[in-house]
């Protein structure tokens, strides 16, 4: 084939042209943002865009959100934040391969434990916003997802929500405050899904209290156009307000504190603390957000937007199977305080002669054998002291967690997730088997005096009476979710201070409920039918008759196939512990209606406003 002089071959004309639009393609890959911040109104959104890694939270997508999410907290037109994922995840956790690698060398694995300390801390902030929150659980979110989410007031999940804590699976613990939320769901549900990593799909997240609305994908798109154009008094402003109407002697004094507090933290800043604690400073309220009067924002109405979306269980749609004789086996086999007692009951279980318990119970052990040995216990352990814990004290012991796995504290955090995510094989865990999981091993995780824990500590950027001003602004899991259990509980035992009465037949007791949430009947019908079916036993009240509503801590009715029981009831507890460890738990949770909530929002906007026509009105 002849060649003419000055003319390229077509075929390095080709290769040319590709090698260029190859270059421009990746130079335009790199100029893509890993989050995009959107304003719509008075909301303001972020939207994960790693789409081709499932939006993992990397080092860069942290210090983006983390300034944003100052600015919003601050910002007078800012009403609302939303969270979204791009693609088939909102989020389907951190990028724990470039932890690992950190991890694995001495030189680097600060920069490893700085990585949580970020993720926990932004996860914390999240939590403590004064304005309605809104994460769109549209797909994947595990893990750092799961952080992201849980903080939010309004959780809504689609039929394409996987929702996990798959931490154990790759020798690692629950995070991100998993130890809070988790240990705060029905029963021991947090437990289970845990230890298990179970994943939890669709409408089954709404069911089980991970998410607090269900609605069609498709309707997401019109709920965002409904939710940019609400508007609200900004909490700021009436802060402000208050402000203006101290005495001279109250603001001498706040005057004074605030003196303090900037001594204090120029100490810290002398001391060596991060330079991003400036930052931290600026999110803090001018005024104890507690001083302010209840109900006192718009999330009543951000509520009744999000409902009108929602989306009816449809007669095809099967429930979840964690509930009746399974959610029985459930929380007796997961009530037990060691790995080892769960896995006998579970074993016991899986020779029953129900079906569907037998099926799960023989299921969740083979969930179990694949776990990391160590972090069962690790975990396990974490979840039972989160109980009685604040978010700030889960974060403080999970962040002592991750930075002992860093450090080394057990070989399965690295093996687990080179092997499942780099070498695509099982992995080999040290110790291989529960049993060689001691006390030793635990204390590197846990004693204070651990060299894991104690080296090179890494600390967050908030002071302790940071923390305490703005932990009263967090809101309670379940506030706009379907009734808790315990709500139910207390209900039926007049612990509530809404109570109509000690004595309630099954159909009172369903009627109070629905009545108080007409806008999703079907689904608190049913969750309150299974919960009284499963946890109350029919009495009679001295009356001659049996249809009075007793609450009981269940019983053994479920037979092995020798047909011996596998227990006999649930382990009692004295009525005081029972009720004092509810009452922790429960925290500031509030029992009032949402309508009666309705109601005191509507009569406080309007004094408020009153007051600003009229300064001398009280």
């Amino acid at each position: 084939m002849l060649s003419i002089k000055g003319m390229v071959r077509p075929g390095r004309a080709l290769q040319r042209t590709r090698a260029i639009a190859a270059h421009m393609k990746s130079t335009l890959a790199a100029a893509d943002p890993v989050v995009r911040f959107e304003s719509r109104g008075s909301m303001r959104i972020y939207n994960l865009s790693r789409e081709r890694k499932l939006n993992t939270l990397t080092d860069e997508m942290l210090d983006l959100m983390r300034p944003k999410i100052q600015a919003w907290h601050d910002a007078d037109t800012c009403g609302i934040i939303c969270g979204l994922g791009t693609g088939r995840a909102f989020c389907a956790g951190g990028d724990v391969v470039a932890v690992a690698e950190k991890a694995a060398n001495k030189a680097t694995r600060g920069r490893a434990s700085e990585f949580f300390v970020k993720e926990f801390e932004l996860d914390f902030l999240l939590a403590t916003l004064p304005k309605p929150y809104v994460a769109i659980m549209d797909g994947f979110t595990m893990g750092g997802g799961v952080g992201l989410s849980a903080p939010a007031q309004f959780r809504i999940a689609t039929e394409n929500t996987v929702w996990a804590m798959p931490e154990a699976a790759i020798g690692y613990s629950p995070d991100v405050g998993a130890t809070y939320y988790m240990s705060r769901l029905d029963g021991e549900l947090g437990t289970y899904l845990a230890l298990t990593g179970a994943h939890v799909k669709g409408r089954h997240a709404f069911e089980l209290g991970l998410a607090t609305h269900y609605m069609s994908s498709r309707q997401i798109p019109m709920l965002l156009e409904a939710l940019s154009g609400i508007e609200g008094i900004n909490a700021k402003e009436i802060i402000n307000d208050g402000q203006e109407e101290m005495t001279d002697e109250e603001l001498q004094q706040a005057k004074e504190e605030d003196a303090r507090e900037e001594g204090a933290r120029r100490n810290d800043d002398d001391a060596g603390a991060s330079p991003d604690d400036a930052d931290v400073e600026n999110i803090l309220p001018e005024e104890d957000p507690a001083n302010l009067p209840e109900g006192l924002d718009f999330f009543p109405l951000v509520n009744d937007t999000i409902l009108q979306f929602t989306a009816q269980r449809q007669p095809e749609e099967p429930r979840t199977p964690l509930r009746g004789d399974v959610r029985v086996a459930l929380d007796h086999s997961f009530s037990h305080d060691t790995v080892e007692a769960i896995v006998e009951s579970l074993t016991a279980y899986a020779r029953s002669r129900n079906a569907k318990v037998s099926t799960w119970a023989k299921d969740t052990l083979g969930l179990l054998a694949v776990q990391s040995p160590t972090s069962l216990k690790v975990a396990l352990e974490a979840i039972r002291t989160g109980s009685t814990m604040s978010l700030r004290q889960c974060l403080e012991t999970e962040l002592n967690i991750a930075h002992a796995y860093c450090l080394g504290a057990s070989p399965d955090f690295i093996e687990g997730i080179t092997a499942k995510l780099v070498r695509k094989c099982p992995p080999v865990w040290d110790p291989p088997r529960l049993e060689e999981v001691d006390s030793t091993i635990l204390g590197r995780f846990f004693a204070t005096n651990s060299p894991y824990v104690t080296t090179d500590a890494p600390k967050f950027g908030l002071s302790d009476d940071q923390f305490q001003i703005l932990e009263t602004r967090i809101t309670p899991f379940h506030e706009y979710g379907l009734p808790s259990e315990d709500e139910i509980e207390d209900v039926i035992r007049g612990l509530a201070p809404n109570s109509p009465s000690l004595s309630m037949t099954r159909t009172e007791v369903i009627t109070f409920f629905t009545d108080h949430h007409k806008d999703r009947y079907e689904d608190v019908k049913d969750k309150v039918e299974e919960v009284v079916d499963r946890r109350c036993r029919i009495v009679d009240n001295s009356d001659g008759n049996y249809e009075w509503v007793a609450w009981d801590r269940g019983s053994g009715l479920l037979q092995t196939e020798d047909g011996e029981p596998v227990h006999e009831e649930f382990p009692k507890q004295d009525k005081v512990a029972e009720d004092e460890g509810r009452n922790r738990l429960l925290g500031s949770k509030q029992l009032l209606s949402r309508n009666k909530r309705v109601r005191l929002t509507r009569t406080v906007l309007q004094r408020t406003q009153a007051r600003r026509r009229n300064p001398k009105t009280k």
